[in-house]
């Protein structure tokens, strides 16, 4: 059964993303331009992946791909390295665009909504489950502002 649900405003995320920058996020093909960047993606057997191509086909986004992975650190990693810009979850790169060293890059509420389901069995009451609820209740309550991470839009 579902538990408990978390959405998390997904963003583009760049290591070098300028802080001035004042294009319109609608014109995405002029930010990658502008950063001298291409696209990192999860590999395809993860929800993100297809996520982020769905964006792409709906806003007629061609992009060159230059790396994929099914481990975001790497992604997060290899975006920090200012190998590609990548959109993630802004809840996933947290404390790199607190410390500055990634900025996002969007709309306040997201390009779309990413999700995080807790499912159990049914019937279980298991403390564990309970305890993983509470924390996404608490963290669903935060308000995911772009302007806290330093973004442009």
């Amino acid at each position: 059964k579902l538990v408990n649900t978390l959405s998390i405003p997904v963003m583009l995320v760049s290591g070098s993303l300028l802080a001035n920058l004042k294009t319109s996020y609608t014109q995405l093909g002029n930010v990658f331009k502008l950063l001298d960047q291409n696209l990192i993606l999860p590999t395809d057997e993860m929800i993100l992946a297809k996520e982020t191509k769905n964006f792409l086909k709906e806003k007629s986004l061609e992009l060159k791909i230059v790396l994929t992975s099914n481990i975001i650190a790497c992604i997060t990693r290899a975006v920090q390295e200012k190998l590609g810009a990548a959109f993630l979850p802004i809840a996933y790169v947290q404390s790199e665009l607190n410390s500055g060293r990634l900025q996002a890059f969007g709309p306040r509420e997201g390009f779309w909504q990413h999700h995080l389901y807790l499912y159990t069995f049914k019937g279980n009451t298991s403390p564990y489950i309970l305890g993983l609820s509470t924390i996404l209740n608490d963290f669903s309550v935060l308000k995911f502002d772009s302007e806290v991470y330093g973004t442009s839009v």
